[in-house]
């Protein structure tokens, strides 16, 4: 007897709000509502993030699992996924000492940025993972216009304001190949400028 994998969707369920990240998680509105702002449960439980910002590859997580195409058209489709999507985005960027300024379409320090960036600013750190399978999320799930507008901040404080400046290497060894063919051209442009 086969097995009917059209009614597999893990990353959907958790979307909308059935199950429980894997493992050791929890369902997704809890995590967006209790979770914010408790930077040790989101260093010392990093399973969380491939449920959070699902994408097509497997990430270390064995638990979780990667986007379909179907869950992805889904979550781009329905308001209150989408919406979930990016009350997620905001808990980590907060996490980064970062906001989004929803109007203007561009991110500024967050009122705790100092001891936050100082935190995240270490070599080889979670942190840059976390920002290349969100960038690949953000791709996947409708949020492409929000990735130029985010490297372009994050190049600012990597080569100008030196604050992310371990981040060097995964911004130019991975990140900047997550955008479209336009924007990584003008990105390494904008880069090129802050080397001068």
């Amino acid at each position: 007897m086969c097995e009917d994998l059209s009614a597999f969707q893990p990353n959907l369920d958790f979307y909308m709000n059935k199950s429980p990240s894997e493992p050791d998680g929890d369902l997704i509105e809890n995590i967006l509502n209790n979770w914010k702002g408790d930077y040790k449960k989101l260093e010392s439980n990093c399973a969380y993030i491939q449920w959070l910002f699902p994408n097509k590859s497997q990430g270390k997580n064995p638990a979780s699992y990667p986007l379909n195409e179907m869950e992805a058209e889904i979550i781009r489709q329905t308001p209150e996924l989408k919406d979930r999507f990016k009350r997620a985005f905001k808990m980590m960027l907060d996490y980064f000492g970062m906001e989004l300024d929803e109007t203007r379409k561009c991110f500024t320090l967050a009122s705790n940025s100092d001891e936050r960036l100082k935190r995240i600013n270490t070599w080889g750190n979670e942190a840059f993972l976390y920002i290349s399978r969100i960038l690949l999320a953000l791709k996947e799930c409708g949020f492409e216009g929000l990735m130029f507008p985010w490297m372009k901040f994050l190049a600012q404080l990597i080569y100008e304001d030196k604050t992310l400046d371990q981040a060097e290497e995964s911004f130019e060894g991975f990140w900047v190949e997550t955008l479209n063919d336009a924007d990584r051209v003008e990105i390494q442009a904008i880069v090129a400028d802050y080397q001068q």
